[in-house]
């Protein structure tokens, strides 16, 4: 298993969250027309440490947590619920070990314009975990 599927699996063995967006959680990209509220994670970057001798494999990886919905209380409450599974969480992650998961920061990146007004906050979360290439 990955981070990223830990990830998933987090975010979709939820039932609390599961009642808000369904199975509507998506790697990279949202199907076509998906229908709201959903929510699209991807990875963005990732860090090593240096060590002396061998392979550092405690990375910082970090990923960006889109939610999207219609209206401001549906969206609300995604966001908590995303941020009270993520923030502060340490052990494992779906079934992957961990050291931490950690929110850093959120955006309201909402669409506003026009008659299909998409409301979005972006959370900008780091996993400290180790991982091979």
């Amino acid at each position: 298993m990955t981070i990223a599927q830990g990830l998933m699996n987090e975010l979709r063995d939820d039932a609390t969250l599961a009642a808000l967006v369904g199975a509507r959680i998506w790697q990279e990209f949202a199907t076509q027309n998906a229908t709201l509220p959903y929510i699209v994670f991807s990875r963005t970057s990732t860090e090593s440490g240096l060590v002396m001798e061998g392979v550092d494999t405690l990375r910082n990886i970090r990923f960006q947590v889109d939610c999207y919905a219609q209206t401001i209380a549906s969206l609300n409450s995604v966001r908590s619920r995303v941020g009270q599974l993520l923030d502060g969480k340490s052990g494992t992650l779906g079934a992957e070990a961990i050291q931490f998961c950690h929110i850093e920061g959120e955006q309201d990146l909402s669409d506003l314009v026009g008659d299909k007004a998409i409301r979005r906050i972006s959370f900008q979360v780091n996993i400290k975990a180790h991982e091979v290439y």
